[in-house]
């Protein structure tokens, strides 16, 4: 697991969270939604994060891309767009 940490104070951009990678470790989730540690383990230990943690072991982790999700933060499709077949002319025939 990446051992990322928040710096206190930090503004978090997009770009920044999903440099990440995909998960993050509980400090760094609760810099990120923009609460204090023991507000974060507080909503995790009454099952209210607006994500879901999933416990390793006895650390907490997130999965980036719900964090992105619930902040509002919509990534571009990796692939471009495809056209239909139906809007797809047929080849030229052969002479």
């Amino acid at each position: 697991m990446s051992g990322n940490r928040a710096e206190p104070g930090k503004r978090w951009t997009a770009e920044a969270v999903r440099e990440l990678g995909l998960r993050m470790d509980a400090r760094t989730y609760f810099s990120v939604i923009g609460v204090s540690d023991r507000t974060g383990y507080e909503l995790i230990r009454q099952g209210r994060t607006p994500t879901t943690p999933l416990r390793l072991g006895n650390k907490w982790v997130f999965a980036t891309q719900p964090v992105l999700e619930w902040l509002g933060v919509v990534d571009e499709p990796s692939h471009p767009t495809r056209t239909p077949l139906a809007a797809v002319p047929d080849p030229p025939e052969a002479a």
